[in-house]
């Protein structure tokens, strides 16, 4: 029995002793406890590891495994690793970072104090390797420049100094930092060694209860204090001499803190953001009764509900630029009035036939007062259309004004009982107008079935996008051109090995479609998207996009 108790309590020891080791070895693993509480933004990459395994079964990772987009990827990635990516890849794997934040200490018209940090799981000199290299690259940048050690607590401190500028650069036991502020890093270091007590960000009331939003399991979490970016554009605009709109202002300042994540959830991404609004306006729920404008092939759905009340209030008209305020009152449209003559439901759909070269759209408000909603909708139409039809058809008004120089749209605008419909082509009116009761719409369709959890939550507001149409549409255009284009230019076949261009299946059967929710919590808003990209990446997508495409145009015109 002694020699059970002994071999269990050599075990304890054990494990308590290798808990200790693994405790010392790597410190803090929460990078919000070595930001201060008063930083005013954070980012953070919580666990590289754990996000690499996740990120192998997502929609764009098994794009990626595709054999002929890894074909295709082959020669531009080559030609990316000749610049000595392969290098610098070779170096960080050997380092083995398990988590990367950034945190900005103070905001000012020069920049402010920054910090980077990163925990990794290599050895000591895997870590002074990589370091060395980063020291390297900084001179090249700043051949100049001066490079000191500064010894802290037993610690070295690089200091790297061009004129004005300094970069530090620290470690203590598995975390590595770099800041342009000493004190900054030298805070960083106390804090991952214990020698400091102070409240960190995660004691922060604001991240705390705007973290408590957002995904538990994230590749990556941010955070803003509002009010210090506030002052400084508020303070830059002063010196450039522009006028500040205080009741703009005073609704700004009512979120007082944002931030967000990003998880992988299967093969989807999940996004939230979250503004912290203690005040926040009351809004209902959608009625969802948005999808009698749909169809079963649409490729577009929103619906939400509109705050009129706050958009008439007298702090908002007053923070119109007087342009549009005169803009308005010119064409009859009394700010005040509008929670009396418009409804709370708003809906947009869209649809792309496969024979139809551009997509069609249109827009629906719910609304109170036909008489007056008729009377503001003649008023605008018949000042800046030059050709008017107005008819009575289905039991609405329709105002058609086909605009001579741009063809394919005709639009069209109906003022029903309940309705105020926009819609870009006469036909998409006519056809949403013509449904026939029983009618299949958007909910009979496949990808939108697979998102009905997200549909049926109670919400303010609701999106959908079927990304696998959308990418059908475009790509099935633009790859005859793509190749064409190709053949045409040599310096091109020397990037891109264009036999392997992918065909449309290959990368649309993975794509699911993306969704997005926005609904009011005790605290504020919380914006959720997901999807094999989520909404705001698909913007920056699209933003990116019509920047290449401008790019190529006008590098094809100088050649």
């Amino acid at each position: 029995m002694k020699k059970i108790l002994l071999i269990l309590v050599f075990v304890v020891a054990l494990i308590s002793a290798l808990i200790w080791y693994v405790l010392s070895r790597y410190g803090v693993t929460d990078s919000a406890e070595i930001v201060p509480a008063d930083a005013v933004a954070f980012v953070a990459f919580p666990d590289l590891v754990q996000s690499g395994i996740r990120w192998n079964q997502t929609a764009l990772a098994k794009i990626g495994a595709e054999p002929t987009i890894r074909a295709f990827l082959e020669r531009p990635l080559g030609l990316v690793g000749q610049g000595g990516m392969d290098e610098a890849i070779g170096i960080l794997s050997r380092l083995k970072p398990g988590r990367i934040f950034a945190a900005l200490y103070s905001l000012n018209e020069s920049g402010g104090a920054a910090l980077l940090g990163f925990q990794y799981f290599g050895s000591k000199k895997d870590y002074e390797e990589a370091i060395e290299r980063f020291h390297r690259e900084v001179m090249k940048v700043a051949p100049g420049a001066v490079r000191t050690e500064i010894e802290n607590a037993g610690s070295t401190i690089i200091q790297i100094q061009s004129g004005e500028h300094s970069l530090f650069t620290g470690s203590h036991t598995s975390w590595g930092f770099v800041s342009n502020d000493l004190a900054t890093l030298k805070d960083a270091l106390d804090r991952v060694s214990g020698r400091s007590v102070t409240p960190s960000l995660a004691d922060a009331e604001n991240f705390r209860t705007v973290r408590g939003e957002l995904s538990r399991t994230a590749e990556m979490v941010w955070f803003l204090e509002t009010t210090p970016f506030l002052d400084l554009l508020l303070t830059e605009g002063q010196a450039q001499g522009a006028a500040v709109n205080p009741a703009q202002l005073e609704q700004l300042r009512q979120i007082s803190a944002v931030g967000g994540s990003l998880a992988f959830s299967g093969a989807d991404q999940v996004e939230r953001i979250f503004m912290l609004w203690k005040d926040i306006p009351e809004l209902p729920a959608i009625d969802r009764s948005g999808l009698e404008f749909t169809s079963a092939d649409n490729i577009f759905f929103f619906e939400g509900t509109q705050d009129w009340r706050t958009l008439s209030s007298a702090a908002n008209i007053a923070s119109l630029p007087p342009e549009i305020f005169g803009f308005l009152t010119e064409n009859g449209v009394d700010l005040k009035k509008l929670p009396e003559i418009f409804g709370t439901e708003s809906v947009a759909v869209a649809n792309w036939p496969p024979d139809a070269m551009f997509p069609t759209a249109l827009l629906a408000v719910s609304i109170k007062d036909r008489p007056a909603i008729e009377a503001m909708t003649r008023g605008v139409v018949e000042k800046f259309a030059p050709s008017v039809t107005i008819s009575e058809r289905h039991g609405a008004t329709v105002f058609d004004f086909p605009i001579p120089g741009i063809p394919l749209i005709d639009p069209a605008v109906a003022v029903s009982d309940g309705h105020l419909v926009v819609a870009l082509t006469s036909g998409a009116l006519t056809g949403a107008m013509n449904r026939a009761p029983g009618q299949e719409t958007l909910a009979n369709s496949t990808a939108f079935q697979s998102v009905s959890a997200q549909w049926e939550k109670k919400s303010q507001s609701f999106m959908f996008i079927d990304t696998q149409t959308i990418f059908e549409r475009i790509y099935n255009t633009a790859r005859p051109m793509i190749i064409f284009g190709a053949a045409m230019s040599p310096d091109v076949a020397k990037a891109v090995d264009i036999q392997n261009l992918p065909e449309t299946e290959t990368i649309s059967k993975h794509l699911g479609p993306i969704v997005m929710t926005q609904h009011a919590t005790p605290n504020g808003w919380l914006i959720e998207s997901s999807g094999p990209i989520t909404l705001y990446q698909t913007i920056l997508a699209g933003a990116l996009g019509v920047g290449v495409s401008a790019a190529a145009n006008t590098w094809i015109q100088q050649r």
